[in-house]
């Protein structure tokens, strides 16, 4: 290949990343100038990485835009890549690329609008200059890593609001780790304003705690990791809890842990806009209680209009009969009743619910119901406790 000074696009895939480098033959740093596409793919699940050596990582290439590497390791020699506008890196295995060496090498790519890397390791960056890139140009931006740490990296990064924000931690994680800053990118996604402002909310606190944030059809902040089930609720509050949420107007709730009622009010008194709230999966007992006015203060989520709760428990079938002594039952009835006395009522509906006509009649006093007429049985554990 003694003629890479004439190529525009390389794309070369391999099952081993030696044979892609040997074929390359480049064995030194002649400039490329007319190169704008490079794509590397090593390809197989068991393919050892290897490292772009000096004579190609530092190959001056400035007519570079997208660059695509995986299985291959990427250190901090590359030269500046002026026009580059896609970076997308990836490794099947182990982490492979150090936060300083992604730095290093985007800093110099003011028009990025890709971001897309998968595989970032570990690093305390604390010795890193504390000048931040500035990528204002920057559409999406998605970072994978096995530790939550890794997100150090995005303090580290300036750029536009309105930007799509993917952040995805593998691991499991041990106590209440370092948030600040997810907290950072949640804050500033959320300030983004008109077109691009924040309309609905997602929280799912399964096996892995997931934030969705949309933009009409359109998910543009995706956070996710693992934590252990006791510390899911803090880690759910300190991402809430920092940013402006005002433009919320839907807020969705799955399969969440059981949080005290304290903890409940935290996390709605939050959201000031919410007209729509959705409870899937979870015990809905705890939530009806915050929502519940206290005397003396304004009720939490006080311009909600539609609850819609699917695959929770409402209350028990006995002998083909409702039992309406259902504490979940009893909290839901109090809060339809008190929010038509203070003229804000709010329409419910039913989906996939241990709920029965008798039931949905007592209800129908006080709210528009909808039911999907499922009769689904399921037990709560809890229904023995205290009513207050």
């Amino acid at each position: 290949m003694q003629k890479i000074g004439w190529i525009q696009s390389l794309d070369l895939e391999g099952w081993q990343g030696k044979n892609i480098l040997r074929f390359l033959h480049l064995n030194a740093p002649t400039p490329a100038p007319m190169l704008e596409h490079l794509r590397l793919v090593a390809q197989g699940h068991m393919v050892p990485r290897v490292s772009l050596p000096p004579d190609i990582s530092q190959r001056v290439m400035p007519s570079l835009r997208p660059l695509e590497l995986k299985n291959i390791n990427i250190s901090s020699g590359f030269p500046p890549l002026p026009h580059l506008r896609c970076l997308k890196f990836t490794s099947i295995q182990s982490p492979a690329i150090r936060p300083s060496a992604l730095l290093s090498l985007i800093q110099y790519s003011p028009e990025l609008e890709t971001i897309e890397v998968e595989g970032v390791d570990e690093e305390d960056l604390s010795d890193c200059p504390r000048t931040r890139v500035q990528l204002w140009n920057l559409l999406n931006l998605s970072i994978t890593s096995q530790k939550i740490a890794a997100s150090a990296l995005l303090g580290h990064l300036d750029f536009p609001r309105s930007a799509d924000v993917t952040f995805i931690s593998e691991w499991r994680h041990t106590g209440n780790p370092d948030l600040s800053n997810l907290v950072e990118i949640c804050a500033n996604r959320f300030a983004a304003h008109g077109a691009h402002s924040i309309d609905k909310v997602q929280f799912h606190g399964g096996e892995r705690f997931r934030l969705s944030g949309w933009c009409g059809r359109h998910r543009c902040l995706y956070i996710s990791f693992s934590l252990e089930r006791q510390n899911i609720p803090t880690g759910l509050l300190t991402l809430c809890l920092a940013p402006r949420l005002e433009t919320v107007s839907t807020l969705e709730l799955d399969r969440l842990v059981e949080m005290p009622q304290t903890q409940w009010a935290e996390l709605f008194g939050a959201f000031k806009q919410v007209e729509a709230l959705r409870f899937a999966g979870f015990r809905i007992i705890h939530p009806l209680r915050a929502l519940t006015k206290v005397p003396g203060n304004p009720p939490l989520l006080a311009r909600l209009k539609a609850l819609q709760i699917s695959d929770c428990f409402i209350c028990q079938r006995f002998n083909h009969r409702a039992s309406l002594e259902s504490k979940v039952f009893t909290r839901l009835t109090k809060l339809l009743k008190e929010r038509k006395h203070l003229e804000i009522p709010v329409k419910v509906s039913f989906e996939f619910c241990s709920v029965t006509a008798a039931a949905i009649g007592r209800l129908e006093e006080f709210s528009e119901i909808a039911w999907d007429n499922s009769d689904i049985y399921m037990s709560d554990a809890y229904e023995t406790e205290e009513e207050d």
